[in-house]
């Protein structure tokens, strides 16, 4: 089955300063592809279970969640309307046809035909338009007879329209209604209509919607005289007017539209249906709510039929198609069609005005749809207000450096590559800016802005600024950890201090000034009197699972915390309640977000901001959805070994009348579906599925076969489970579903009995007993025989071997203090050396200034790694072109040897850039410094040291690139024909320094790039990991069919990825040596 899922516009009436921020609640468009029928439908009903049924041109329509069901009338005619009573029998009315669905013996829905007991005198008549049922009746509806099915009896009686036609017929507060053509609005008393008083006003005017309202009364569509309120039980006397118009906005909307069916919603609002324009919903005050139509995504603005489910959505029945809307979720989107473009990455209001940051510049909301600001196309990465004391200013931290904004308009103010910014408390005229490998200070002094230096050492990419209440100003940076700058001085914090991680650490300020330091470990305060990190109580709070870190964090007045989770498997949004003794867990609400990489969130009143990797939502705290309705899981199929369908779905229930049996659906499986199946049928097969409808795609299964399983299954998509060879017994199946939210659902149950062959009967299971325990008998007579022969001389052997080890263990106990003491030493040197050899390397950030969809994963063996990258922005003055070289090299071995290579070969690789643009050129250059540098010559004394190494060239303007390797290769990946299809470039066949000729030549590729292609470079030791089920290698092969499968996800997604995949992979065993992949996006 396949979906098309939309998001619809909610249109906000109102005059509040948010009146046109209100984005798109979701909606699923079902074509008839999905449902395999025809275009148009013309009613829709649920029954007690929660399926769905469709009145199709074609047929009856089923839908459970999961499957579709088609269910022809016996006439094979167009199905025109549906009905359901109490029971959940569903009642079909279709053109010269009427009559109801029935479960055969196997549970299999059939339609039963009830007009082909009428008499032929009856028989005639063209389409049923209105079906509806109560306890007692069910009415057929068509333009010259209502028929009046008798459910006790089975009897059918008839109601003829005479001279003038039936137009369209009501059911509301039990009783039925009906305008007739030329007469007017009548209704049924003693089995023949009757003029209701006044209702002939209506002889000339089309009525369509006729539904409850409140204390009795009735709402009232028409054709074009707009809406009434229908008083039927008024005194005459004091209210003569039983007809009283109400005065609506949606009047005009209405008229020109043509409107055609309703109904009521939840939280006092009705759905009113348009043959042009879609659906419109109004409160009972008449006022406007929402628009529906095909300017906002849905698939068709000719609407039959509107029908409100059991989960607080809305099914619109199309003339081509089948919608369903979440009418009733907090959550809304603001995507593309608003005007956004990029990855969001900062959120703000200043002056009443939304503006969000992305990877495409920066945007402004104004008359319901974003602008983006003038002047800034580079990748925005933080939004802060900026107060002088007389105003406050708008700045933004970019790739291309700091803008100040008003309102459309920008001026660049420091053309310095800055991801962070924080205006001082202490003194309000600084300015902090985080670059990507330090930090600076400006003043705005006399209405200018002022670069002052930057702050002495500190040389990391700054990841997060919080100034605290004493002044300090707090620096997270990517690789150091944090850093506290005061007095002019840098301090860093290593883990002793109680913060174990160095990288990841985000700083957030709450509203009492306190800061949060969050990692991967959790989240942590600072002890001013100890210089020390705790734990914060909001840790108790964390669902508890391996390293859950926070990202981006938010607070609201009430002191709530709105918090961004991940791990390697996860990433969530859930909200921290404040309560007395801490915090309570809501997560519930914030489920039916996309799964993405989230960036940014702002609290407001009203309702949270939430931004990120599939574009900008919006959290409606008044909104108030009921996430904990129940549900049913419900047992679809159930079929044997030899594809014989036991079972097709539909239980049902016997209940005597005196029009003899009748049968009826419910949710339990009776005596007479329970079955006795032969042995030779031991192996059965289960389809289930769970008719819970919001983000239906994603809902999970747990299933246990109660006699043959200990517990209950993991939590699965799959909706289908098959048993083999099952012993002979009595079995139950159960299966629950559990939906978006968590919410799990009433189970499904489907017993069974298996009988036993012949072999298995109790005679044979006693002879084979006997048998057994003889065996047992003799075997341990045997054995105890041998056990008293080796216990004499075990005993002996213990004695003289307990001496040996006693003297064994007290010479083992020194040596292994000594070993600890000289491992100490060692590691301590080697973790120095970690930082000096990071420091050589470029940070991701400058790498990504000039390709913003690029991402480096770097897993160094040990502390220290062979493995190293460079990266170079070169200009040719000679042609006036502009490379960017990327190299991903890996050195002889690891740890500490291979590191010392990586240093030498990252200096060699700087000069021989230098000297040279072309790829092949450097490795040659690279190639003979190394050997001299080593001293590498055909001596069999000398080192045999070296590197692979792959280099590239891109030149963006002239969409070309150029490589050169040395046993490494290059992978491009382009999307051609709708298929992802990888080119590997070969390398030139020998290594850098080593064995390798000093004058050996490395072939230059010259290769044409096109937007949107990804280029791959890295060493060998992703590939060559042991891992997987068998304890193998991973293999180049596997390697790039990862590649290939994770192109439609973000490269940051791909990079998060592609390390959870590579730690799953490597499960318990060791990492076999250094790890480098890095990944560019043209």
């Amino acid at each position: 089955m396949f979906k098309n899922i939309s998001i619809v516009l909610f249109f906000s009436l109102s005059f509040s300063s948010f009146s046109q921020e209100q984005g798109k609640p979701y909606i699923t468009n079902y074509t008839p592809k999905d449902y395999k029928a025809a275009t148009q439908n013309w009613a829709i009903v649920q029954d007690n279970r929660g399926v769905m049924y469709f009145a199709n041109n074609t047929c009856v329509i089923e839908y459970d969640g999961k499957e579709w069901r088609n269910i022809p009338v016996s006439n094979n005619s167009i199905v025109r309307s549906l009905a359901a009573d109490s029971n959940g029998t569903i009642y079909v009315g279709a053109v010269g046809e009427f009559g109801f669905l029935l479960p055969d013996e196997k549970g299999n829905l059939n339609y039963k035909s009830l007009s082909s007991e009428l008499d032929s005198t009856d028989r005639s008549f063209a389409d049923v338009w209105q079906t509806f049922a109560n306890k007692e009746f069910v009415f057929f509806g068509t333009q010259q007879v209502l028929y009046i099915y008798h459910k006790q009896s089975g009897k059918i009686s008839t109601v003829k329209a005479g001279e003038n036609n039936f137009h369209v017929f009501f059911m509301v507060h039990q009783k039925l209604y009906v305008r007739k053509w030329n007469e007017g609005l009548m209704q049924l008393e003693n089995q023949q209509f009757e003029l209701v008083k006044g209702g002939e006003k209506f002889s000339e005017e089309r009525i369509y919607v006729m539904l409850p309202y409140k204390e009795n009364k009735i709402l009232m569509g028409t054709r074009s005289k707009g809406l009434f309120i229908f008083s039927p039980s008024s005194d005459l006397r004091t209210n003569p007017e039983l007809f009283i118009k109400l005065e609506s906005d949606a009047d005009e909307f209405l008229l020109q539209n043509q409107l055609y069916h309703g109904a009521m919603l939840e939280n006092d609002a009705y759905a009113l249906a348009t043959i042009r324009g879609g659906v419109i919903i109004i409160g009972k005050d008449g006022k406007t709510k929402a628009i529906l139509n095909k300017q906002t995504d849905l698939q068709d603005d000719f609407v039959f039929f509107v029908c409100p489910d059991n989960q607080s959505g809305l099914w619109v029945a199309l003339n081509t198609g089948i919608s369903r809307v979440e009418i009733n979720s907090p959550i809304s989107l603001w995507g593309e069609s608003s005007g956004l473009k990029g990855e969001i990455e900062s959120i703000i209001r200043h002056k009443n005005i939304l503006y969000i940051a992305t990877s495409r510049g920066v945007y402004y909301l104004t008359g319901g749809k974003f602008q983006p600001v003038s002047g800034i196309e580079s990748q925005s990465w933080d939004l802060i207000q900026f107060n002088t004391g007389l105003d406050k200013k708008l700045l933004v931290a970019t790739s291309s450096g700091v803008y100040e904004i008003n309102l459309n308009k920008s001026v660049l103010i420091n053309e310095l590559v800055s991801g962070k910014l924080l205006q001082s408390k202490v003194d309000r005229n600084k300015l902090y800016v985080g670059l990507f490998d330090g930090l600076m200070e400006m003043f705005y002094e006399s209405g200018k802005w002022i670069t002052k230096e930057r702050i002495q050492n500190l040389n990391d990419d700054v990841q997060s600024l919080e100034e605290d209440k004493n002044g300090n100003l707090w620096i997270s940076t990517r690789n150091q950890g944090i850093a506290r700058f005061k007095d002019g001085k840098v301090k860093y914090y290593d883990p002793v201090s109680g913060v174990t991680l160095l990288r990841g650490i985000r700083i957030f300020k709450l509203n009492n000034q306190e800061l949060l330091f969050a990692t991967e470990k959790g989240v942590y305060v600072y002890d001013q009197q100890k210089d020390k990190f705790n734990y914060h109580p909001i840790n108790e709070t964390l669902v508890k699972t391996d390293n859950p870190a926070i990202w981006q964090l938010t607070k609201d007045k009430a002191e709530n915390l709105l918090l961004n989770i991940f791990t390697e498997t996860n990433n969530w949004i859930e909200l921290a309640v404040k309560e007395k003794n801490g915090y309570r867990r809501d997560t519930i609400g914030f489920k039916r977000l996309p799964s993405m990489t989230i960036q940014a969130l702002l609290s407001e009143e009203d309702q949270f901001w939430i931004g990120g990797t599939e574009g900008l939502f919006q959290y409606k705290k008044s909104l108030q959805k009921n996430y904990l309705l129940p549900f049913n899981a419900l047992i679809r199929k159930v079929s044997s070994t030899n594809d014989s369908i036991l079972f097709y779905g539909t239980y049902f229930s016997n209940e005597i009348s005196s029009n003899g049996v009748d049968k009826y659906m419910t949710t339990w499986q009776s005596d007479s579906l329970i079955p006795e199946l032969d042995y030779a049928q031991n192996s059965l097969n289960f389809n289930f599925s769970a008719p819970y409808f919001d983000g239906n795609v994603s809902i999970l299964y747990s299933y246990f076969l109660e006699g043959y399983d200990n517990k209950w299954s993991a939590w699965d998509i799959s909706n289908k489970k098959e048993y083999t060879n099952l012993p002979e017994g009595t079995y139950r199946f159960k299966v629950r579903a559990k939906n978006i939210y968590g919410v799990i659902s009433n189970s499904a149950e489907y017993q069974y009995i298996i009988l036993p062959p012949w072999y298995r009967t109790f005679w044979a299971f006693f002879g084979y007993l006997i048998l057994f325990a003889t065996l047992i008998y003799i075997l341990v007579q045997l054995s105890v025989r041998s056990l008293k022969k080796s216990k004499i001389k075990l005993e002996l052997t213990v004695k003289e071997r307990t001496a040996e080890i006693t003297n064994q263990n007290i010479e083992l106990h020194h040596q292994k203090a000594e070993i600890e003491h000289q491992k100490k030493e060692i590691t301590d040197s080697i973790n120095y050396a970690e930082r000096i050899q990071r420091s050589i390397l470029p940070p991701i950030k400058q790498i990504q200034s000039f390709f913003p969809d690029s991402f480096v994963l770097f897993k160094p063996k040990d502390i220290v790694s062979g493995d190293f990258y460079s990266f170079f922005k070169v200009e040719n003055p000679k042609n006036n072109e502009t490379k960017f070289l990327i190299a991903a090299a890996d050195c002889t071995g690891h740890g500490v040897p291979g590191a010392f290579m990586s240093v030498v070969g990252s200096e060699k690789i700087s000069a021989a850039v230098k000297t040279s643009d072309d790829p092949g050129k450097i490795l040659q250059l690279l190639n003979k410094s190394i050997k001299v540098a080593l001293r590498q010559s055909d001596n069999a004394d000398s080192t045999r040291d070296g590197m692979d190494i792959a280099l590239c060239g891109i030149n963006l303007e002239g969409k070309k690139m150029y490589f050169s390797g040395a046993n490494r290769p290059l992978w491009l990946i382009r999307k051609e024909n709708q298929e992802w299809n990888l080119t590997e470039y070969k390398p030139t066949k020998s290594a850098i320094g080593g064995l390798t000729d000093e004058k050996q030549e490395f072939e230059t590729l010259e290769i044409d790039i096109k937007k949107d292609d990804r280029i791959y470079l890295s060493s060998d030791g992703y590939a060559d990991q042991f891992g997987g089920e068998k304890g193998k290698k991973m293999m180049t092969k596997n390697f790039k069919e990862k590649l290939l499968s994770i192109q439609e996800r973000s490269m940051k997604e791909q990079e998060q990825i592609l390390e959870h995949y590579f730690v799953e992979w490597k499960s318990s065993l060791e990492q076999v040596d250094d790890v480098l992949v890095i990944a560019l996006k043209i």
